[in-house]
């Protein structure tokens, strides 16, 4: 696919570690 989903998808998944941590 493209590059930005593939930084789109690590920083959602980062983003939902965060939450979760919260």
């Amino acid at each position: 696919m493209s590059q930005m989903n593939s930084e789109q998808y690590r920083e959602e998944k980062r983003r939902a570690i965060t939450t979760k941590n919260k």
